[in-house]
Formats: structure tokens, C-alpha cells, sequence
């Protein structure tokens, strides 16, 4: 039954429309150029994707124009899809699928709307390889999109899974009105949770501490423009979660992404309070008030 991914799949091809109105405003910068064969590459692979995948399943075939891609560029951020029993990053999957080619990640603070407006901000480009990284962001760095590089590509792709989560959260403290000294410990917290996880599964610490991290946390728990926290205050609201998800036109991977990362750290007896209630809240119907007053009420400890 592929009911849900038609659904889905017809939310993301317009989110795709304006990422590739996105890149083509900042495709010719002064540091060098997008080709065209490689936009359209990059276009396909994420079209092909999203259209094929599932959070249970993907698909085992591939278009041949991408059978023998050399360099696979994925900005796709905050998907942490579950294949069978495995959770598995999305560079992860094009690796078994697409063994030989070189894959690179994108994240941190940046709005599709203020890229496209040319409003300036700072990003991540992440391999494995950092003469990759290093070479890929000097392609698409220009004035307004500033570029670093980094060879932890578990860091940053984790990064931009559990920023989702914190912002479904940070949306709830919102709209229960619990004032700006709770969401900074909310998101002090939060960020203490992406360091646990990340390290467990072979992260660097100092990447959640940098653009990818910390940066793209601030951003998607503070605004009205990031679909997560948008998504938090409607269920702070009393919305359920099934009615948000058939009334927005966008999605909200925190979901998604509380449930993968829920039984991820279960899987290695990780502590990550904040995340988990997000996932009760969305999955097990969990009263938002008796939550809250459940984490507040947690033993003392030492702080990290």
C-alpha cells in the first residue's frame, strides 16, 4: 500500500520546487559554478529518493543516469529513515545503494525563503573525505552563503535529525506559554541530548557545538518559518498530530524523527528525556501538562 508515500511524496515534490528555485539563485557565485549535468544529477537523486522511500522501506532500484555517479551531493537534512530493524542516515542509504560514489551533507541555519532572498547566512558541507568537504563547499560558497567544511558527516547529518525534534518541543513550551527561561534550558538540554547520541554513534562533539548543531538548533526552535516548531505549537494547541499532518502542505520530519531516534536510543541505553516525551506526546497520546511536570520532577544530578 503506497497511499502514504503518494501523500508524502506529493508534499515533498513542493518543497523540491522551491529548493531548486533555491539553488539556482546562488548557482553561479563568485567562487565557481554549479554545472548543469550535476544540478540536474543532484535534482534526480533527490526526486528519485523521496519519491521511492518509506520509513520502513526503499526501494532496491536506481535510475541508470545515477548508476554511475561519481560525487552525490545530499542536502536533504533531518531524515533518519528506519530500513527493517536498522536506522539508518540518509548517506547511509545512497552508500549501499550507490557503493562506489563520494556523498557529501549540507546543514545548518538556512531558511529556504532568506537563501532565496540572498539574505547572507553560514552552512556545513560534510564528508568523509575533507579534501571533498573542503573542495565541494569552496564550489558553492558566494557572499551570502558562507561555507565551512567538516569531515563528520554522522555529526552533522545528526545535527539536523534531533534540531527537529527539540523544535516540535520548543513549540509546545510556546504554546503552553511557559516563558523564554524555559525554552533556553529546553534547548540547553536538548542541545546535551544531540551530544550524547552523536558521540554514541561516532560523532565528534565539537560538530554539535558548530553551524550544523548549535546553529541550525537556535534557528528552527525560534521561528514561525521552521515547520517543526510550527508543528509543536499546534499540538501545545490540542491538535493531533494526524490532523496537523493532513492540513500542512510542508513536513514536519520531526515526526518521523522522534520515533527513529526514540528507539535508537533505547537501542544503546541513551538518556534523552526531552526527545523521548516528544515522541509520547506525538505516538502514545501523553498528556503535554503531566509530561512537562514529569521531566521538571526528574532527580537532581550533576549538570552533562
Amino acid at each position: 500500500d503506497f497511499s502514504e508515500v503518494k501523500d508524502v511524496a506529493s508534499k515533498i515534490a513542493e518543497q523540491a520546487a522551491r529548493i531548486a528555485g533555491v539553488l539556482h539563485v546562488f548557482g553561479k557565485g563568485p567562487t565557481g559554478s554549479i554545472d548543469e549535468n550535476t544540478m540536474k544529477n543532484a535534482i534526480a537523486l533527490a526526486a528519485w529518493y523521496l519519491h521511492e522511500a518509506r520509513r520502513i522501506f526503499i526501494a532496491s532500484t536506481v535510475p541508470s543516469e545515477l548508476k554511475d555517479a561519481a560525487n552525490l551531493f545530499d542536502w536533504i537534512k533531518g531524515y533518519c529513515l528506519e530500513n527493517n530493524t536498522d536506522q539508518l542516515l540518509i548517506s547511509e542509504i545512497i552508500k549501499k545503494i550507490l557503493p562506489q560514489s563520494k556523498i557529501a551533507v549540507l546543514s545548518g541555519p538556512s531558511f529556504a525563503i532568506e537563501v532565496a532572498r540572498k539574505l547572507p547566512t553560514a552552512v556545513t558541507v560534510a564528508s568523509k573525505n575533507q579534501k571533498d568537504a573542503k573542495a565541494l563547499a569552496k564550489l558553492i560558497n558566494s557572499r551570502n552563503f558562507r561555507c565551512y567544511y567538516s569531515s563528520d558527516i554522522i555529526g552533522v547529518q545528526l545535527g539536523g535529525v534531533i534540531k527537529n525534534i527539540l523544535a516540535i518541543a520548543s513549540g509546545i513550551v510556546e504554546s503552553q506559554k511557559l516563558g523564554a527561561n524555559a525554552k533556553a534550558a529546553l534547548l540547553t538540554r536538548g542541545l546535551v541530548e544531540m551530544k550524547r547520541i552523536g558521540l554514541a554513534y561516532g560523532a565528534k562533539e565539537s560538530t554539535f557545538y558548530g553551524l550544523s548543531g548549535l546553529g541550525d538548533l537556535s534557528l528552527t526552535c525560534n521561528s514561525i518559518l521552521s515547520r517543526n516548531f510550527t508543528t509543536g505549537l499546534l499540538v501545545g494547541k490540542g491538535k493531533k498530530i494526524k490532523q496537523i499532518i493532513k492540513s500542512k502542505k510542508t513536513i514536519s520530519e520531526g515526526v518521523i524523527n522522534s520515533k527513529t531516534i526514540f528507539n535508537l536510543s533505547k537501542k544503546k541505553g541513551i538518556e534523552m528525556p526531552v526527545c523521548e516525551s516528544v515522541y509520547k506526546i506525538l505516538y502514545k497520546n501523553y498528556k503535554i501538562k503531566e509530561t512537562i511536570e514529569k521531566i521538571l520532577s526528574r532527580k537532581i544530578k550533576q549538570e552533562n
